[in-house]
């Protein structure tokens, strides 16, 4: 008789200890699970982390999360604009409605989404607070999204085999020639660093585009700008990554011993993924003190955006 309430306060304390342990446990993005269609937390620390909780009920058809608290998804045919509070909590579900969109892409500081169709030729700039269309750009051609400033002013479109900046003081455009095979652009500027098909990294202003040309290989698939804006990772479907400084240096390389399919961030976490989908294991990368280093999640059972 005397076990039973000891296996019961062990137990309590088990399940107490494993419930501070799940509150405390940062949620540093989304991803989106393409079997059940559920967008779940992806958790932990660097180096320890783990898929946890659903962050939505529905099952959606495509998720394209925001660096921050947003998601667009779809959903039966239509587009929903999801927004969590700082606790991963729902707080918002906007209508967006049938959309043409076939490439979309956040700016750094998820306050606007630009997105590209594919029945239709032209692209347009929406605001994240109001889901509403903030500017449109025409084009007789198709267009496909690449990047977008924190001003939503500034873009990057690829248009066939050439590169389009498109705003500036003027709101015009400026040809970049050459496949763009990624591209972002530093937080809270215009300033933009372009991968090249050719093996080329283009640094410009996109306000005032006078290129600083850098030899960095063949094969990126990938590029995004660290949160303090200081350095810049590349990733190249090899499963090499390298780090350049904001004056285009070379700062390291590493390998994930992985298939990068691109680059993107994970919150403000420092830690970015390099894989769209994988039936065996998500690497993302960070660097500390320097370093480059790689974080993964186990392998699943089924596959994982």
């Amino acid at each position: 008789m005397r076990c039973i309430p000891l296996t019961a306060i062990l137990c309590f304390a088990w399940a107490l200890s494993a419930e501070v342990t799940r509150v405390s446990t940062p949620t540093i993005g989304i991803v989106a699970d393409p079997v059940s269609g559920r967008l779940l937390a992806v958790e932990g620390v660097r180096g320890r982390l783990n898929l946890g909780r659903e962050l939505s009920t529905i099952a959606v058809e495509a998720a394209w999360p925001a660096a921050e608290v947003y998601a667009l998804v779809k959903f039966e045919g239509s587009w929903r604009l999801l927004e969590w509070n700082r606790d991963w909590v729902l707080t918002r579900t906007l209508d967006l409605g049938l959309q043409d969109w076939a490439s979309v892409v956040w700016n750094p500081a998820s306050s606007a989404w630009l997105a590209c169709g594919d029945a239709t030729t032209g692209c347009a700039i929406y605001r994240a607070s109001d889901g509403a269309m903030a500017r449109k750009l025409a084009s007789k051609e198709p267009l496909r999204a690449v990047a977008l400033a924190d001003n939503a002013t500034e873009a990057l479109l690829q248009r066939g085999s050439v590169g389009l900046i498109w705003g500036g003081k003027d709101m015009e455009t400026t040809v970049i020639e050459g496949v763009v095979a990624a591209a972002a652009f530093l937080p809270g500027q215009s300033r933009l660093a372009v991968a090249q098909g050719s093996g080329s990294l283009l640094l410009l202003d996109a306000a005032r585009p006078n290129p600083a040309q850098i030899e960095i290989g063949e094969g990126a698939v990938g590029t995004a700008w660290a949160p303090d804006g200081r350095q810049l990772f590349i990733a190249y479907r090899d499963g090499t990554v390298r780090l350049y400084d904001d004056a285009g240096q070379n700062a390291g390389i590493a390998n994930c011993e992985c298939q990068p399919g691109g680059i993107w961030p994970m919150g403000k976490s420092g830690m970015f993924r390099l894989q769209e989908n994988t039936k065996q294991q998500l690497f993302f990368v960070g660097v500390e003190d320097g370093v480059i280093q790689f974080s993964m999640l186990p392998g699943q059972e089924r596959e994982v955006l």
